[in-house]
């Protein structure tokens, strides 16, 4: 029972459900803003953490000057997908066809899904990979925590944080909010 309640096991925990918060966080803008099923989220997070290791490895940016960059290169790939395949799909969408939205993207977003997949195997191997960067251990009471760990729970947790600010307090959040709530009454109000 020991082990249960221990305070790496919350440590640990928290780490985690940071990372899937912040995955969550980015499903949910995009299926509420946009009402498309995006099955290929998970294979964008991979992406992710495929280019953060190459900056890593290849380049040798630290993991902290990496996310930035490699946030920014998939905020650049989103807006071309968005731009090359969902605009066109979005523009189509009447009252009448809405429905048919979420089957097409989810079609469009699976094939992507398996594109992503194959590319990223015949890039990168399916080989499991590691590297060691802020290793250093620091001990609070009986709870060893890596510095990488904390930096995990210190970044994701803090744009969770800022993200949960900016819908709630920021105009356009409130916008967003607005969309994901009523949609036909955000349209008429603008």
């Amino acid at each position: 029972m020991d082990t249960l309640l221990s305070g790496q096991l919350l440590f640990s925990a928290l780490v985690t459900g940071s990372l899937y918060a912040l995955v969550a966080l980015g499903l949910n803008l995009v299926y509420g803003t946009m009402r498309m099923l995006n099955v290929a989220h998970g294979d964008l997070v991979m992406l992710g953490a495929y280019g953060a290791y190459s900056a890593f490895t290849l380049a040798g940016l630290s993991p902290l000057l990496a996310a930035p960059l490699v946030a920014a290169a998939g905020a650049a790939f989103g807006l071309a997908l968005y731009r090359g395949l969902f605009r066109g799909l979005l523009a189509k969408v009447t009252p009448a066809t809405a429905g048919k939205l979420e089957g097409n993207s989810l079609l469009l977003f699976f094939g992507l899904s398996i594109l992503m997949q194959n590319i990223a195997a015949l890039a990168f191997t399916p080989n499991s990979r590691a590297y060691a960067a802020l290793d250093h251990v620091y001990r609070v009471g009986g709870v060893s925590m890596t510095a990488n760990r904390l930096a995990v729970l210190l970044v994701a947790g803090g744009v969770c944080v800022a993200a949960a600010v900016f819908l709630s307090r920021h105009v356009a959040g409130l916008a967003m909010r607005a969309v994901i709530e009523r949609r036909e009454a955000a349209a008429v109000v603008g």
